[in-house]
């Protein structure tokens, strides 16, 4: 139990530090008459996305197992970002100032 509260409170630390990080680059990168409509639209997928994750990961590890399930959600999410860190254009990113 000890590991999973340890895990739980890592994730939400490096889930803040994505998202200051994430709001900090778009101020700077998007002009202000378009930054409040890319963060609306930001925020909305995010958060519709995440009862949908829900309502398949329940049923997924009453199927297939939690370790299963808690494994493919780890190869996602690690295999996106790894497919973002090969993009040239994401390693160069730069702000217009």
């Amino acid at each position: 139990m000890n590991a999973l509260a340890s895990a739980g409170a890592l994730t939400g630390a490096g889930g803040t530090l994505q998202l200051i990080a994430w709001t900090s680059y778009l101020q700077k990168a998007i002009p202000t008459e378009q930054l409040s409509r890319i963060v609306a639209m930001n925020a909305l997928i995010a958060t519709l996305l995440v009862p949908v994750a829900y309502a398949v990961a329940g049923p997924a590890a009453e199927l297939i197992g939690v370790r299963v399930v808690l494994g493919g959600c780890a190869v996602i999410v690690l295999g996106g970002a790894m497919i973002a860190a090969c993009s040239r254009d994401v390693r160069q990113l730069v702000t217009g100032t």
